[in-house]
């Protein structure tokens, strides 16, 4: 070895010690940092069960259908819930993003003694956790992951109406207490749903409207919600504008008690040590997720074409 590379490798293994340091700054830095809003960390539970190791996650699909009545004191046909059960197999995937510093930038923030700038990290970490919630709503396909408005086992129903200004205040109602009444009909009464997923654009379209041309009516939204109190209506950006057949946006009406659906989080986004490759550190970045688990079908509808 000769001197010139005997000083390259101090210099690596200085870099790399002072990077070392600066990372576990930069981590405290960016997980206490506020991104835009996650949706689905408030309205899909987290499940509690999660090996980070899986490859694969197995549950079981029950769809309960049955209601109490009446009976008379001699009668013998007592009336009883019927559960049927399948298993359900969704892939684990591995979500990859990092980033990386370059040797003279390393080199430079040591030598002035200041800080590495943590915006690569900040926008590594946004990126997973972006994905994650776009997993947990429309889920991966090609991949093997269901999403809340993909899995196969939820029920769907097709707008009769979109939800602008080409239709009226009442059309749009009629929709969306449809997609109430279907749910109640086709779980007989066991199913309550409490949350209604729309997508921003149509969000602010039925919260702004007037259900009729007067400009003194309650909007669309305050109508619905008054008939339907138990329901919140929430606003989605970005992941159900396209998530229907054919690219139509969609909503997706559910009861979001964490026995009826959950998210799989298998690994949270973790940064590994830094590698010294050519002449940049590079900071692998990795996370692992499962997309959701619907336990009862019957406790969620998704309506297309809105």
């Amino acid at each position: 070895m000769g001197f010139g590379e005997s000083v390259r490798g101090d210099d690596v293994v200085q870099g790399s010690a002072f990077l070392a340091r600066q990372l576990e700054l930069i981590k405290k830095r960016v997980y206490a940092r506020k991104f835009p809003e996650i949706t689905s960390e408030r309205l899909i539970a987290l499940s509690d069960e999660m090996d980070p190791g899986a490859e694969s996650i197995t549950y079981q699909v029950e769809e309960a259908v049955g209601a109490a009545r009446i009976i008379s004191s001699y009668a013998d046909d007592m009336p009883k819930i019927t559960v049927t059960s399948s298993s359900e197999t969704s892939k684990v995937v591995q979500i990859a993003l990092g980033f990386d510093y370059t040797i003279q930038e390393v080199r430079a923030s040591q030598l002035a003694n200041r800080d590495l700038p943590d915006r690569k990290a900040i926008y590594a970490l946004q990126q997973h956790v972006q994905l994650h919630d776009k997993l947990c709503w429309v889920g991966d396909s090609a991949a093997g992951v269901p999403g809340l408005t993909s899995h196969k086992h939820v029920p769907r129903m097709t707008s009769q109406y979109t939800w602008d200004a080409s239709s009226t205040g009442d059309q749009i109602l009629s929709v969306m207490n449809l997609a109430v009444t279907q749910t109640t009909r086709i779980s007989k009464g066991v199913e309550k749903p409490n949350t209604f997923a729309v997508p921003s654009e149509q969000y602010s379209y039925i919260a702004s409207t007037p259900r009729a041309n007067s400009v003194s009516d309650r909007t669309i939204l305050e109508y619905f919600q008054k008939a339907h109190p138990e329901i919140d209506v929430e606003p989605i950006p970005q992941h159900l504008d396209t998530a229907g057949t054919g690219g139509v946006s969609v909503a997706v009406l559910y009861n979001r008690d964490s026995i009826n659906v959950d998210r799989r989080l298998c690994s949270p986004p973790n940064f590994l040590p830094p590698q010294a490759k050519g002449l940049n550190f590079d900071v692998p970045g990795e996370s692992r997720h499962a997309g959701v688990a619907v336990y009862y079908p019957f406790s969620v509808i998704v309506v297309e074409a809105i």
